[in-house]
């Protein structure tokens, strides 16, 4: 049967092999080491032939396993990256839906939060406009004409007036896209509108149509964003130049401070009645100056006019009101901004979640998440058809091969009785030429010539050959049967030798000769012999001895050489006092072993119970090996039957010829029928292919969908961060100004005190050239002077001054202080660090 379904799987064609559908796996085989046995031959091979067909036999079952193996392994493969193939694409499906309800959800908050409800007024009132350039630029034109940019920001304003905007790039991208939709759908209607795919196109075409709405509406709303953002970012940058104008006015005023030291430093060094005078005149400036400040009215002095400290002392108030004015503009900048701040990061959810766009968004959001669900479920449906159309598919051409084989067994077995049949009616037919041959002899054998006996003594001798063949085929045969493998060779062996009477009983008379020669030199060893029989009867008897003599002493506890019997009693004794603990040890025992005997006795039967059901399993595997041996044994005698049969069919090839031809014509039909379901499985897979395309056309839709998501996102995440550069740059303007003021306000402090202790020594001065009290003015002098010393070491005069708390010590203590890294201040134990210890001179 093996050589048959080789020969059968050589006949099939390889256009079924290399067809898409993989191939059933091949039937099982039984094989058993009773295989390895020589098989019957008819076909006049020697046993090296023989060998060698067995072997590949045992060749062809191991390659008919190995390749069941490789297809099975071959099958779970493909079907585990199928199964993980959709897990990933479900995976997938779900990370999409997941990330466009995020991004929606970020793209409402971000376009809630940029626009404002006067730039969606404003944005409202100009959705009237048909063209889009024309409404996008009358749009940018009246949102530049509001009160808020013609006063607040009009240096960015008429910069953005003159700009020219074009198209943003992901609404080039989507109208790009949407062209390519609309051409591949117009592409498409003409091979499906025919089809039943047609309801499909269908949709695809008003899901594109109320796609391009949608992306309509968010090109608006883009819009709409890009107008807000230009308005945040015009205010922005007015705020900027009001900073750099601030910034400006500070370096003016630190200027003009450096020129009213310098003026102060000049009239310091002239005489002391020009001091005394300065003095004065700073003193009731002051106080004029902080009259003013109060009624917010200007009244400069009389002498104001003359003197150069005063006229600097009057340009620096004009500076200082200018300052208060900058401050008012900055505070309400700030305030604005924040109010910014607030409509961005603050707003409210009931007015997110009220906004026509979050709305429409929404609803757009949950229509695609339908239909895609929509998509995906028509995409599995049709899986699932393509699936079962495989599988019958498959069923249906493992029908067709099991009629084939039927009907080439059924042609094999006519073929085979023909063949007998045939070789019958030749051997016949050669019997009858050889009778014609030789009456033809006997009669004309007077006329015949040296040429024609020549003939007839060939034919002859090629029929006693062939004859011999015969017969030598029949001898191997009978010796295969016997299933002896020194027979059979033996047999094979004697090819060319007859094996007449007389040679086999001169083979006889020779073995005869051998044995008679045998048997006489084996009996000069009998003597020999007998004498070993003895030896052995000896120590037989030596060894019963011994052990009589252990089995003794074992019983009685001493030796049998022992001969007195008082010792022969104590062995006695102590043999029964053993005996004795032994019952005693024994009755423990068996008192232990009854009260385990319940336990022993149910264990018994549980085991009885399992054995009797192995048992009856045995029985039963014991018949399936009995069944097996059977079909092994049916097996081997139509392995037999299958031999026969092949050596019959090559020796009458040629006159099989024409059944072969009528197999083949039979083969081809079955070929055009095969091509045509190959065509139809074509037509299917092009099908499913199609199928393929349209899905993949959706997966590039929402992969579109999520660049255009992500692209919004990235503008929102600019947009995010330029607004908080912003906060930090006016931050960071914030505290330099705040530093500015508090170091003019410092300097004011500073020269407050100044003008304090010159309005003190010009009163000491008064007082020391009037007359009366020395002792105390000595007094007050010495406590002047006390002053003036450090109030650290109490010995040096004072020469460094702490900038950030205005107390003042000798530059020796400083720098003591200073290294032994404490640097905080003697008196009031503030820190200090190295740049804020200042020299001064008195």
């Amino acid at each position: 049967m093996a050589t048959a379904e080789e020969n059968n799987s050589k006949r099939r064609p390889l256009d079924d092999e290399q067809s898409s559908s993989p191939r059933p796996p091949p039937k099982k085989r039984l094989v058993s080491s009773a295989s390895s046995s020589p098989a019957p031959s008819l076909d006049g091979d020697n046993d090296s032939g023989q060998e060698d067909n067995v072997d590949h036999l045992e060749d062809f079952r191991k390659d008919a396993a190995f390749r069941q193996w490789k297809e099975y392994k071959r099958m779970e493969r493909r079907w585990r990256k199928q199964s993980q193939k959709a897990e990933a694409d479900h995976h997938s499906a779900e990370e999409l839906v997941s990330s466009w309800s995020t991004h929606l959800q970020q793209l409402r908050s971000a376009v809630d939060g940029l626009v404002t409800e006067q730039g969606l007024k404003s944005l409202e009132k100009l959705k009237l406009t048909q063209d889009e350039n024309t409404s996008n630029s009358r749009r940018l034109k009246d949102l530049l004409d509001e009160p808020w940019a013609t006063e607040e920001a009009s240096n960015i304003t008429s910069a953005v007036k003159t700009l020219v905007t074009d198209d943003p790039l992901p609404l080039q991208y989507a109208n790009a896209w949407r062209s390519k939709r609309v051409a591949f759908s117009g592409s498409l209607r003409s091979m499906l509108d025919a089809t039943s795919l047609g309801n499909f196109l269908h949709d695809y075409e008003d899901s594109l149509s109320s796609w391009n709405a949608k992306q309509q509406s968010l090109s608006s709303y883009s819009q709409e964003l890009g107008l807000a953002a230009s308005k945040y970012l015009s205010l922005s940058e007015e705020v900027r130049l009001t900073l750099q104008n601030v910034k400006y006015i500070e370096d003016r005023a630190r200027d003009i401070r450096i020129e009213l030291l310098n003026a102060e430093n000049r009239l310091s060094k002239s005489g002391t009645e020009n001091s005394q005078a300065a003095a004065e005149s700073s003193s009731s400036r002051f106080e004029e100056n902080v009259r003013a400040d109060s009624d917010e009215v200007e009244k400069p002095g009389l002498d104001g006019s003359q003197d150069p400290l005063l006229l600097a002392k009057q340009a620096l108030d004009n500076h200082m009101r200018d300052i208060e004015e900058i401050k008012d503009q900055r505070i309400d900048l700030k305030q604005k901004i924040a109010q910014l701040d607030i409509d961005i990061l603050k707003k409210p959810e009931h007015h997110i979640y009220k906004s026509s766009i979050v709305r429409q968004l929404y609803q757009a959001q949950e229509y695609y998440r339908d239909k895609s669900r929509r998509n995906m479920d028509v995409c599995i449906n049709l899986q699932k058809d393509i699936d079962n159309i495989r599988n019958n598919r498959r069923r249906f051409i493992r029908n067709l091969e099991c009629e084939h084989n039927d009907h080439i067994d059924a042609l094999q077995e006519k073929l085979g009785r023909r063949e007998h049949d045939l070789t019958e009616t030749r051997g016949q037919r050669d019997a009858l030429q050889a009778q014609v041959e030789e009456r033809k002899v006997n009669v004309d054998y007077r006329n015949a010539s040296t040429a024609e006996l020549r003939l007839i003594a060939e034919q002859r001798k090629e029929r006693t050959c062939d004859m011999e063949t015969e017969l030598h085929r029949l001898n191997l045969k009978k010796a295969a049967m016997t299933g002896d493998r020194t027979f059979y060779n033996t047999i094979a062996d004697r090819k060319g030798v007859v094996l007449s009477k007389e040679v086999l009983e001169s083979e006889l008379e020779a073995l005869m000769v051998q044995y008679t020669q045998s048997l006489k030199h084996l009996s000069g060893e009998a003597a020999l012999q007998d004498q070993l029989e003895a030896n052995a009867a000896l120590t037989a008897r030596v060894a019963d001895l011994s052990t009589a003599c252990e089995l003794f002493q074992e019983k009685y506890g001493f030796p049998p050489e022992v001969t007195d019997k008082d010792e022969a009693l104590r062995f006695m004794k102590a043999k029964i006092d053993l005996v004795v603990a032994a019952f005693a040890e024994a009755e423990v025992k068996i008192k232990a072993l009854e009260e385990s005997e319940f336990q022993v006795l149910s264990e018994i039967e549980s085991v009885s119970k399992g054995y009797s059901d192995l048992e009856g399993q045995n029985l039963g595997k014991i018949e399936q090996l009995k069944q097996i041996e059977d079909d092994f044994q049916k097996l081997r005698i139509e392995r037999a039957r299958c031999f026969s049969a092949f050596g019959l069919l090559n020796k009458t090839k040629d006159s099989s010829q024409m059944a072969v031809n009528a197999l083949r014509r039979q083969i081809e039909k079955e070929l055009v029928y095969i091509r045509q379901l190959n065509e139809r499985e074509r037509n299917l897979s092009s099908h499913c292919t199609m199928l393929d395309r349209q899905q993949a056309a959706g997966d590039t839709a929402l992969e579109v969908y999520t660049q255009k998501n992500s692209e919004l996102e990235e503008i929102s995440k600019d947009l995010s961060a330029k607004m908080a550069s912003a906060k930090d740059t006016v931050i960071e303007l914030e505290r330099s100004i705040m530093d500015k003021i508090k170091s003019i306000e410092q300097g004011a402090h500073e020269r407050l005190r100044l003008e304090e202790s010159s309005e003190l020594l010009r009163r000491k001065i008064n007082a020391s050239t009037k007359v009366g009290q020395p002792a105390s003015l000595l007094q007050q002098k010495e406590d002047y002077r006390a002053l003036l010393n450090c109030g650290s070491c109490r010995m040096r005069i004072k020469s460094t001054v702490l900038m950030r708390c205005m107390h003042a010590f000798c530059k020796e203590c400083i720098d003591s202080q200073i290294k032994s890294r404490q640097r905080r201040c003697p008196t009031c134990a503030e820190p200090i660090g190295l740049n804020d210890a200042q020299q001064f001179y008195f």
